[in-house]
């Protein structure tokens, strides 16, 4: 089915990459229709939570794997049919945000912006909001704290507040404090958001007209940047984007000739000094030889000291008996208790003294000394042949040295006389890289300078349909303005749609609050419904609600939708099942007598999305993040996943958003 073009506001995501350490990781994105979902714990919030971040929220929830892993995130994102690509730090919220005017695959070829996270933190070129804003052709305008008075101070309205009627995280699905209703300082701009949204705010017009006067000034002061950057571009001489980019083509062409020559010139160098194979031979051999001839050197080297080690044991033993034999040649004869020792003169017990050097000892000390000395004798000789060994080595390996040196000396000297030539050539040749690459950075930087004028051009050109769809705005409001009561009767019509369709337990009484600007169930406010179930085919029906008055009415609510876990309480709820700590927002009686766990809820709740796709799905966007699909539908969805996670990796899915831990 044809629709008519909504004149609404466009923000299309189109890519999500975190840039980590080791790989990238990359969520890509399409109109219409989007899910992720599978186990809990494999970072599906945090590819909404991104997306969130990288349009200007103030936190971002991160996890262990993206603290390690992560550097920076990039979105590729839609504005109104232009494409920027926002790139923001991870882990400093208070850094400013780059805006890339291309595809995240051509940032480098354009000159980045640099905006405040913030309206407390201005960058370079303003702030994200503003910038935001002004992109999606939404006014700049500040309301009142207090609607009512009109003395009453006012505060800028910011992306973010509009951004709240886009997101619905999954704290807030089913919540009874959803859009900050318990807040009642932060509600009243909430409210006084919504009346802009829908233009029913009272000072709309007036605001228009501010816009309008700015926009004009904006455009101006472009059109005159643009003249002052073409009149300096001619005066300068600088080319065209289409010369420019011939050149770079040129020098492209010339840079793959040169490699060409001096990979041609490198096997050239090859091919001519081949004769000198053979040469080359000989100095491995030769250094192999030398390398062989040290470890034998080492080897004996190590031989000898342990032998030389042992004769000293051997003396020290044959120096030890020595003195033993003494003592036993000047023992006394006479049968006498004590003796001095004939050595060191110290009183002995002459009877322990001859039991310990045994009936004989003279003989047998004198036979222990003489063995040794066989010993030495032996050792003495192996000494004396690696000695021999180790001098022999030395002597080869200086032999060695010297003919290696004479063949590296002949070959050094006769490859230099082939292969001077080329080193000239190659020498010229590299030269000539240099330069230029030289070249064509700085022809790559000119064409950043002139795609700058481009981007003024497009700028103005989007100032100037800017400025007429404000003028045809101020025009209807003028004539017809929708009134609160109106705008709030289409989206309770538009609920009632969806709470029918799912369909809830009695959809009757089924309106707008004209006090709270949020749905009413059977004459219950929202904030009085108690079943967790209900709250949430009530909330997602809201949102749903807002964006389908977005595509058929004049709105400045993004055709954008994001939903956290969509469908939180329904198709599970079991009077049989405990709840966790997740569920404490519900009171499991009142789910029970919803019947929310029924599961052709589950199923009619994603049906009416993949109804939605069909029928807008090239005009908005809706991002569902849930922990499973319904089973009766889990095939017709499958072509509108693009991300699906399982913990084990099983049937071949990510393990999570990041995927190599």
């Amino acid at each position: 089915m044809v629709i008519t073009e909504p004149t609404s506001p466009f923000l299309f995501v189109e890519k999500l990459v975190v840039v980590g350490r080791n790989k990238n990781y990359v969520v890509p994105f399409d109109k219409g229709l989007n899910i992720v979902y599978g186990d809990f714990d494999t970072g599906k919030s945090s590819i909404v939570n991104l997306i969130d971040y990288l349009l200007g929220a103030s936190e971002l929830d991160t996890y262990d794997e993206i603290e390690i892993n992560g550097k920076y995130a990039l979105l590729q994102v839609n504005l109104n049919e232009k494409v920027y690509t926002i790139k923001r730090d991870l882990f400093d919220k208070n850094k400013f945000i780059d805006v890339y005017p291309s595809l995240i695959e051509e940032m480098e070829k354009v000159f980045p912006r640099e905006y405040g996270p913030n309206y407390s933190k201005k960058g370079s070129d303003g702030y994200i909001s503003d910038f935001l804003l002004q992109s999606l052709n939404i006014p700049l305008i500040k309301v009142k704290e207090a609607p009512t008075k009109d003395d009453s101070p006012t505060k800028r309205l910011s992306f973010r507040d509009i951004f709240k009627y886009c997101y619905l995280n999954q704290d807030d699905v089913g919540s009874k404090t959803i859009l900050d209703n318990n807040n009642f300082s932060r509600y009243v701009k909430v409210k006084e958001t919504f009346k802009f949204l829908h233009m029913v705010l009272d000072t709309q017009i007036a605001d228009l007209e501010i816009e309008l006067k700015d926009k004009v000034m904006q455009k101006n002061k472009k059109e005159e940047s643009f003249n002052n950057v073409a009149s300096f571009f001619r005066e300068t001489k600088l080319g065209t984007e289409e010369s420019l980019k011939d050149e770079i083509d040129k020098i492209s062409k010339s840079l793959i000739q040169v490699e060409v020559n001096i990979e041609r010139l490198t096997s050239s160098i090859k091919s001519d000094t081949k004769q000198f194979e053979e040469i080359r031979a000989i100095v491995r051999t030769y250094e192999l030889q030398i390398v062989q001839k040290e470890k034998e050197k080492s080897s004996k080297k190590l031989s000898l000291e342990q032998k030389q080690r042992l004769k000293k044991d051997y003396q020290r033993d044959i120096r030890k008996l020595e003195v033993s034999l003494e003592i036993s040649k000047n023992l006394p004869k006479d049968e006498v208790s004590n003796v001095d020792c004939p050595i060191c003169e110290r009183q002995m017990d002459l009877e322990k003294l001859k039991y310990k050097l045994g009936e004989n000892p003279v003989s047998a000390i004198t036979h222990e000394i003489k063995h040794l000395k066989g010993h030495i004798k032996s050792i003495n000789l192996l000494i004396e042949e690696d000695i021999s060994e180790i001098s022999q080595t030395e002597q080869r390996i200086v032999v060695l040295k010297e003919n290696l040196n004479n063949y590296k000396d002949f070959l050094d000297i006769e490859t230099n006389k082939y292969i001077s030539p080329y080193i000239v050539q190659r020498d010229a040749l590299i030269s000539q890289k240099a330069t230029l690459l030289e070249q064509k950075k700085r022809i790559e930087h000119l064409m950043k300078l002139r795609m700058q004028l481009s981007e003024l051009t497009a700028e103005a050109n989007l100032l100037g349909q800017q400025i007429g769809e404000i003028r045809k705005n101020i025009e209807t409001l003028e004539q017809k303005a929708p009134s609160v009561s109106g705008l709030l009767q289409d989206i309770a019509d538009q609920l009632d749609d969806f709470l029918n369709f799912i369909p809830i337990k009695n959809p009757v009484n089924i309106n707008m609050s004209t006090k709270s600007f949020l749905p009413i169930v059977r004459n219950r406010d929202y904030v009085k419904l108690t079943s967790g179930g209900l709250r949430t085919l009530v909330s997602v029906g809201f949102f749903v609600s807002l964006l389908k008055n977005s595509l058929v009415s004049p709105t400045y609510l993004p055709r954008f939708l994001m939903i956290d876990t969509v469908g939180k309480y329904i198709g599970k709820t079991d009077s049989t099942k405990s709840y966790d700590s997740r569920n404490s927002e519900t009171n499991i009686e009142e789910d029970i007598k919803e019947d929310v766990g029924d599961l052709s809820k589950f199923h009619n709740l994603y049906q009416f999305f993949l109804n939605m796709e069909k029928k807008y799905g090239s005009h908005m966007q809706i991002i569902l993040v849930d922990n499973d699909l319904p089973e009766s539908l889990e095939q017709s969805l499958q072509q509108y996943v693009v991300k699906h996670f399982r913990r084990d990796g099983r049937e071949g899915c990510d393990i999570g958003l990041i995927d190599d831990v």
